[in-house]
């Protein structure tokens, strides 16, 4: 089974892990092992691993309005919600673009 990455997206949001392969085709002649015999060149990469969706409702609280102003017109303003996926901090944001009507 070979599968692309714009197909990992495709992951049952049951949060049920599924076994996906990975295969990338690499240019000729731009990567090799050494072998007791001899080198041999690598002409593809094969990944094998568990893949899953879970979602997760989480309350993003506190957050930071700002605007963007020149000479009393709002130019842009959006928010940002800092949080944590997994214990790796992110920030969470949303820009809105006044001069695009």
């Amino acid at each position: 089974m070979q599968e692309h990455s714009s197909e990992m997206l495709n992951a049952r949001p049951d949060g049920d892990k599924e076994l996906r392969i990975l295969s990338a085709q690499l240019p000729k002649r731009t990567l090799q092992v050494q072998k007791p015999d001899g080198n041999e060149f690598i002409t593809s990469i094969t990944y094998e691993l568990e893949y899953w969706c879970e979602t997760k409702n989480e309350h993003l609280a506190d957050g930071n309005h700002y605007k963007y102003m020149d000479n009393e017109k709002m130019l842009m303003q959006g928010v940002e919600f800092r949080t944590e996926i997994e214990g790796v901090p992110i920030i969470v944001s949303l820009a809105l673009n006044n001069s695009i009507k």
